[in-house]
């Protein structure tokens, strides 16, 4: 018999992916409890509705990423390759969970801002947080000399939209692109584009 925490992570994972492969739409509550193999009164002691599914994914894998990324520590010794090396760790953290979950990234391109007003809020939150954290990094950078002059929020926006385009190639089934190489390619890119 499963324990409580692994009926609920076994729908989660069904939902998951009935979400990537049918859509959001073309997904009901039966068929999660089918692929689940749970009764439905099981269903409904973790979830309320199928939103409620959806919602506990995009919620678990947004706490993932903003819980894992760090602001770039500077100080009096801060030398460029130390930047890079907390960078490439940010990235690893940002993009990690999506890469090893082509679902998951799936769901992020193209369900969540079908599903309801909610889930498109989340969404352009967690975007909007993520582009003005590094509009504050971008102007420390600058104030200290080891990022180039530059506009600081259409910076932001560019790299923000870099890794949402990452995303969107992860998730196509056929993507033939390569974790750590992606992290290395963002990395020189930023490095030639913005660090001194």
């Amino acid at each position: 018999m499963m324990a409580k925490e692994d009926r609920q992570r076994a729908i989660l994972e069904c939902a998951k992916q009935l979400f990537a492969a049918r859509g959001y739409h073309g997904t009901s509550i039966a068929d999660i409890i089918k692929e689940a193999a749970v009764a439905r009164a099981t269903f409904y002691v973790y979830f309320n509705s199928k939103a409620a599914v959806f919602h506990a994914l995009i919620d678990s894998a947004l706490e993932t990423i903003v819980s894992k990324l760090k602001p770039v520590l500077t100080g009096a010794n801060v030398d460029r390759e130390n930047v890079l090396r907390q960078l490439r760790v940010n990235l690893s953290h940002a993009l990690g969970p999506l890469f090893s979950d082509p679902c998951l990234a799936k769901i992020f391109v193209s369900e969540v801002e079908s599903v309801d007003d909610d889930a498109t809020k989340k969404l352009k939150v967690f975007y909007g947080n993520l582009v003005t954290w590094l509009e504050e990094s971008l102007e420390e950078g600058m104030s200290l000399g080891i990022v180039r002059k530059c506009n600081s929020r259409i910076t932001a926006i560019a790299i923000v939209g870099m890794l949402r385009g990452i995303v969107l190639a992860i998730s196509d089934d056929n993507h033939q692109l390569d974790f750590h190489e992606v992290v290395e390619e963002i990395t020189a890119n930023v490095a030639q584009g913005i660090i001194i």
